[in-house]
């Protein structure tokens, strides 16, 4: 494909899209070399945004940077390798403009051979922006596919995240205790509810929601849910004769009961728990008396 081919084809691609060109002016799309004598070269092209700014970048930038399409650390050295790059009045660039310009003077040391060299430099810089606008345009045409793969990736582990919620702390606990922005829209707005009610407020989103897992815990432990469940009798037992050694308030006996009753309303009901009442001292039920 010639060069003129590569310009006609960029342009019809504007910053939103193809776009149909204002006029059939081929100079629209060119990189210009033009000779200003004494060893100066104005590069510049006809547009003042899209793809073309990025192939005149292209050109230009490797002669500014010192050869390199890098700055390396924190320092630039501007018209190094017997170049110096200014803007189209003349003065020399300092520093790469924050806004980029549609036309360079390039004034080279010795100019023997510049004016081809910069023509291949500036045929090479549209081939490669020819590619990347064919690669962006692949990549959009590719977008609504990746967007359904991408949706079935994250379906597929909220609903993982959801059955290891379920394991964790009973199915269905999950779904009570929520976080969301209430009454207000500064960074500190989150509030915590457990079954509708709100139980802490005035958060922002990170401590809101490490305030909801630790309520979901809470809840879990209290309800006897998910891995606090007296379905697992040894981990339960263990955590009845802990929860009496580690009495430390003094509200060990209640909670111990309490827990051993919420089991056998759960319809769990081991032969520990009457070993545990007697050490309590808690009367014994007409049917653990009739089984002694």
């Amino acid at each position: 494909m010639k060069v003129q081919e590569l310009f006609e084809a960029l342009r019809f691609i504007g910053d939103n899209g193809p776009q149909p060109p204002k006029t059939r002016d081929a100079s629209l799309t060119k990189i210009l070399i033009q000779d200003k004598g004494n060893g100066e070269f104005l590069v510049s092209v006809k547009e003042t945004k899209g793809p073309m700014l990025h192939a005149l970048y292209k050109v230009v930038s490797p002669y500014f940077y010192h050869g390199s399409k890098f700055i390396t650390g924190s320092s630039i050295h501007p018209g190094t390798g017997g170049v110096t790059v200014m803007n189209r009045s003349g003065g020399e660039l300092k520093s790469w403009p924050r806004t980029p310009l549609n036309g360079y003077v390039l004034k080279f040391k010795n100019p023997e051979g510049a004016k081809e060299k910069l023509e291949g430099v500036a045929e090479k810089a549209i081939e490669k922006q020819r590619k990347e606008l064919k690669s962006s345009e692949k990549h959009k045409a590719e977008a609504p596919q990746r967007k359904k793969e991408m949706s079935k990736l994250y379906a597929a582990d909220a609903k993982k995240k959801n059955a290891d919620r379920d394991v964790k702390y009973g199915k269905g606990t999950a779904k009570r205790v929520k976080y969301f922005k209430h009454g207000g829209d500064d960074e500190y707005s989150y509030v915590v509810t457990s079954d509708g009610r709100i139980i802490d407020s005035g958060l922002s989103r990170g401590a809101a929601e490490h305030s909801a897992v630790t309520w979901l815990d809470h809840l879990a432990q209290k309800e006897l849910l998910g891995m606090y469940s007296p379905e697992h009798k040894d981990v339960f037992i263990k955590r009845l004769l802990t929860t009496l050694k580690h009495d430390n308030d003094g509200l060990g006996h209640d909670r111990v009961v309490r827990m051993i009753d919420i089991a056998r309303d759960k319809g769990y009901d081991y032969s520990e728990f009457k070993t545990i009442e007697k050490s309590l001292g808690r009367p014994l039920r007409a049917a653990d008396r009739e089984e002694d």
